[in-house]
């Protein structure tokens, strides 16, 4: 996939030639946001992730502002020179059957009171060690 990277274009060299003698070649997309118009936001998340600013020369950012999700028209342009990583790709799709309704969060369920007994109990097998120096405070 052609993300602006120059040691990507020599990673996909490589993938393409294993994929002549193996199961074949998929078309993948490195995304970090949706749009390509929040690659400036994400640039700005990452500082504030980092506790840079973007006036930082040394701080962490993106090596280019193409990794946002792609249309499939892009990434069939993308792909034009190996096609059957298009179509490999839509058959595994083909192949998925995931339903997910919209306004709606998925979130991991778990109880609370679990990880408050886990909690207290390392705490007080720590105490009667008489470890005072590894005791969380609650």
């Amino acid at each position: 996939m052609k993300n602006g990277i120059p040691e990507q274009t020599i990673a996909n060299q490589g993938l393409i030639e294993l994929s002549k003698n193996s199961l074949g070649l998929i078309a993948t997309n490195d995304c970090h946001y949706l749009n390509a118009d929040h690659a400036e936001a994400h640039n700005v998340l990452l500082c504030i992730q980092t506790g840079k600013t973007v006036e930082d020369n040394d701080r962490m950012s993106m090596a280019s502002e193409q990794f946002y999700v792609r249309s499939s028209e892009e990434m069939q342009a993308l792909f034009a020179a190996t096609p059957e990583a298009i179509s490999n790709t839509v058959s595994i799709a083909e192949r998925c059957n995931l339903t997910l309704e919209f306004g709606k969060f998925y979130l991991p369920k778990f109880e609370v009171k679990i990880l408050k007994n886990l909690l207290t109990n390392t705490w007080s097998a720590r105490r009667l060690k008489g470890s005072k120096s590894s005791c969380p405070i609650f």
